[in-house]
């Protein structure tokens, strides 16, 4: 195949919106991609600008508390391409997007803070002993 391709959402067999018909009434409603939990990380609890990755799904079980792993798949990344991370849910912040009809999107806004290895905890803890001796 050549030549340029067009852009998303360009041409006949294009679907932003899924349309449902009711009689003569044709409503427009979101796809699924548009639902999705995004997930930020960050080392001093603010939320960042970006995303560091985005799960076209709700990921209901992902609560304030809630510890998981990253994997980074990304080549030349910090920490090279398969690179874990262990991350704790610092907070959850949900919006119900409402569509024409009875249609709504969840978007899932998830902010992370990488969970200290075991030798960063225990130089943690040992300054803090030193520092009440």
């Amino acid at each position: 195949m050549s030549g340029r391709k067009r852009p998303s959402g360009a041409g006949s067999n294009s679907k932003r919106f899924a349309e449902v018909k009711k009689g003569d009434e044709v409503t427009k409603i979101p796809v699924v991609k548009d639902a999705g939990t995004f997930i930020y990380l960050s080392e001093d609890h603010s939320w960042p600008t970006l995303p560091v990755t985005t799960l076209l799904t709700d990921v209901s079980w992902i609560q304030e508390g809630s510890v998981f792993t990253l994997k980074d798949n990304r080549p030349g990344t910090r920490g090279g391409m398969g690179h874990k991370t262990k991350v704790f849910v610092v907070a959850v912040d949900m919006t119900v997007a409402i569509w024409p009809g009875k249609y709504g999107q969840i978007e899932r806004h998830v902010l992370t803070n990488p969970v200290p290895s075991n030798d960063e905890l225990s130089e943690m803890l040992l300054g803090i002993a030193e520092g009440d001796g």
